[in-house]
């Protein structure tokens, strides 16, 4: 029976059956464990009274005194229990804090870098036209086949060489250029006939129908199109068939969303035949994956935090679970460095 609003990701399973065997084996008595465990309560009770108390007065409404009187009272009873579980330090107790204190530690910095991140890609982000523009159009070519439009990087005079294909750029923001677009159309002034910007957006509801999942919307540029799919936490992969998802079935997507909405626009059938040459041509999946570096004032402390961000960030299980079924062939990583 499947319950709404569950969430089972069997990794994490594994990880607390090991963790509690693991635990069961250090302790060499009941009572250590029994200390470590009292602790473990008495503080998550005495969080849940916080947090109850909270929701109480800013969701519910309560009136203040009904609220304080409700917090004081099971907040005096809470701490009793916590000022005699914290008796219990040295005969085991200690472990609790230990690991609470461990994963507080990784949130609150895996929280800092992200910030950080998040803040250089925003001071940084530009439109497409800030980073390309056209320069002219060749009206006298065969717009079954070529589409032919002339561009070149914005300050200097380095035409940008265009090769028949479709690239898939993957977008974390939703919005303007991608990094990793303006960091490869930069650094080798080549781009493929058709570039599609691609969003996955986490939605925090359980699931989006059908007709809802894709949405497509133009860009400046002719023949780049940003593409947004949205996904909630109980939905599989919006591009799978039967359960299971593959790279063609993400292409499949890609491109039969595009040809649906084209359908509206004026040029309709030239449009659609560029992108099925595009297509037919070859298909590369691109994304980013950005490296931290210090400015050279930061202090040593600032430095220590990156450096650390970036190890956790580099070794943890890639969010993107999207592309891990994109052919590997076709899948293009990007390096970028952040000067934060």
């Amino acid at each position: 029976m499947k319950f709404r609003g569950q969430i089972y990701i069997p990794a994490i399973n594994w990880m607390l059956c090991v963790a509690t065997i693991a635990v069961t084996l250090i302790f060499n008595n009941t009572v250590s464990l029994g200390n470590a465990y009292g602790l473990c309560v008495t503080i998550v009770t005495f969080i849940t009274t916080i947090i109850v108390s909270l929701v109480a007065l800013i969701v519910w409404r309560w009136n203040v005194f009904v609220v304080g009187f409700f917090f004081l009272f099971f907040a005096f009873l809470d701490f009793v229990y916590l000022s005699s579980t914290l008796l219990k330090i040295a005969q085991g107790a200690w472990f609790t804090l230990a690991i609470g204190i461990i994963f507080t530690s990784f949130m609150l910095l895996w929280h800092w870098g992200k910030e950080n991140q998040w803040e250089y890609e925003k001071n940084t982000s530009r439109k497409l036209t800030d980073i390309v523009s056209v320069v002219r159009e060749d009206s006298s070519s065969s717009v079954e086949t070529d589409h032919i439009y002339g561009l070149q990087l914005v300050g200097s005079d380095t035409p940008i060489v265009k090769f028949e294909g479709l690239g898939v750029f993957f977008d974390q923001s939703g919005f303007n250029a991608p990094q990793v677009y303006s960091h490869f159309v930069e650094n080798f002034a080549v781009i493929h006939s058709v570039v599609v910007f691609v969003h996955f957006r986490q939605v925090n509801v359980p699931t989006i129908p059908k007709d809802e999942r894709v949405a497509v919307f133009p860009t400046e540029l002719q023949n780049h199109y940003r593409l947004i799919i949205s996904r909630g936490y109980a939905d599989i992969q919006p591009f799978a068939k039967n359960g299971k998802s593959s790279g063609e079935d993400l292409t499949s997507l890609i491109v039969d969303s595009i040809i649906e909405a084209l359908t509206e626009s004026k040029d309709t059938n030239s449009k659609v035949r560029h992108v099925r040459n595009a297509v037919a041509h070859h298909v590369s999946y691109m994304i980013g994956k950005a490296s931290f570096e210090p400015k050279a004032e930061s202090s040593r402390l600032r430095k220590l935090g990156l450096s650390i961000f970036g190890f956790i960030r580099n070794n943890v299980r890639n969010g993107k679970v999207y592309i891990s079924d994109v052919p590997k062939a076709k899948l293009v990583e990007i390096g970028m460095t952040y000067e934060i």
